[in-house]
């Protein structure tokens, strides 16, 4: 017999219809014998096209949704509830119909994204729907046709002991993510540079050619691999903007910087291993002058504004194409990246920086990093906004550079 769950808000039209849509998509994927339904106090006779957005991007099928009284759940024909949950402050306070069964009934807030600024609303939804996803899959993994209506009960308030948890556990997750993803892209930027070197037989061209295709090509795989745990930045002028615009949460700002720093250090001892050069070294590459710090200034903004405005579908190929090309027409061949120009005075190689050439380049990137996000802003209050898929709590698939 299956266990019938059913999910409530006020107006049925955002929250209650995530639940719905994740907890029957899970459902039908671990084979669990478990149907949601929602519905809401006073329904708005709408569903909000962002849920249904955010659904679809995620493979919900939403065929058939519409916003619907809870009325419709207390009739003698209404299939009979085995759990009533709601998702909304204001739905909990009010006083509930009678349900047939005397169901269990349990209240899981959620923040209402609706009231987001538009520019993040789409955003805004799909952290919602990550959020409520987490949860239903927790109430799936719960043995419902063997517990008691006071064990589940139990069992569901236990849950939210959980949830904080498993918030923790997610941020740790993240930061390895970006200090493995760092580590990694460093690796290969530095390890090309190394091989490249040896091989062109001191053709230059043929050693940035070389370089610039391992480099796009790693950089793609690791955004692709890592993007939906951590948002793959790898670096900190990208994190700095996506904090900035509310696209994740500012406390993991600088958590995210120290990852990205320690992993590009990593990488380039990573790198100096696999070719059994000496481990600790620094560069004596001297990049300086105005128009390296030019040149660093519009690949960073190039990159920020790819990383801005290109479909979530397409980030990882557009940035990837982006950064190959940028090695070719910047004087710098396009750090773009704090926490690269850092890895890189680690490595006296092809792609290695001194350490005084550093703070130019990073400030130069800082910079090029807020013209490409205010470029975004002037883009976007001249077209209509466009929604953009988040991959892992709370921080948009990003990316980074080398």
């Amino acid at each position: 017999m299956a266990t019938n769950v059913l999910i409530l808000c006020a107006h049925n039209s955002a929250r209650s219809v995530l639940a719905q849509g994740m907890l029957n998509h899970w459902a039908k994927k671990f084979g669990k014998d478990v149907r949601a339904f929602s519905a809401g106090s006073t329904p708005s006779g709408r569903i909000n096209p962002f849920a249904l957005e955010a659904l679809k991007e995620a493979g919900v099928d939403t065929t058939g949704y519409r916003s619907k009284s809870w009325d419709e759940f207390v009739g003698p024909e209404a299939p009979q509830m085995r759990v009533v949950i709601t998702v909304c402050d204001s739905a909990a306070a009010e006083p509930c119909p009678y349900w047939p069964g005397s169901p269990v009934q349990m209240h899981w807030g959620y923040p209402d994204p609706s009231n987001a600024p538009e520019a993040q609303r789409g955003h805004a939804f799909e952290m919602t729907r990550q959020s409520i996803s987490d949860r239903m899959m927790q109430l799936l993994e719960l043995p419902l046709e063997k517990l008691s209506n006071a064990e589940l009960e139990h069992a569901l308030l236990a849950s939210r002991h959980c949830s904080r948890l498993n918030s923790v556990n997610d941020s740790a997750r993240k930061l390895f993510a970006e200090a493995l993803g760092t580590a990694l892209l460093l690796a290969v930027v530095i390890g090309s540079g190394i091989m490249a070197e040896r091989l062109s037989g001191g053709n230059g061209a043929i050693a940035l050619l070389a370089n610039t295709l391992a480099t796009a090509g790693g950089l793609y795989i690791l955004v692709e691999v890592l993007g939906p745990v951590s948002g793959a930045h790898f670096n900190p002028a990208v994190s700095l903007v996506v904090a900035a615009r509310g696209e994740m949460p500012r406390s993991l700002l600088a958590p995210y910087v120290v990852a990205q720093l320690v992993g590009a250090m990593l990488g380039a001892w990573l790198a100096h291993a696999v070719f059994d050069v000496s481990i600790l070294q620094f560069s004596t590459k001297i990049r300086s002058g105005t128009r390296q710090w030019i040149a660093e200034a519009v690949a960073t903004a190039g990159l920020l504004l790819v990383i801005l405005r290109a479909p979530s579908s397409r980030v990882a190929a557009m940035v990837a194409c982006y950064i190959g090309a940028a090695y070719w027409f910047t004087a710098s061949t396009s750090f773009a990246n704090p926490a690269a120009s850092v890895g890189r005075m680690f490595s006296e190689s092809f792609a290695g920086i001194a350490p005084s050439s550093v703070p130019g380049f990073v400030m130069a990137e800082l910079i090029g990093a807020g013209v490409g996000a205010g470029i975004h802003m002037l883009l976007s209050a001249a077209t209509p906004t466009k929604k953009t898929k988040s991959q892992a709590d709370g921080v948009k698939p990003t990316v980074a550079t080398k």
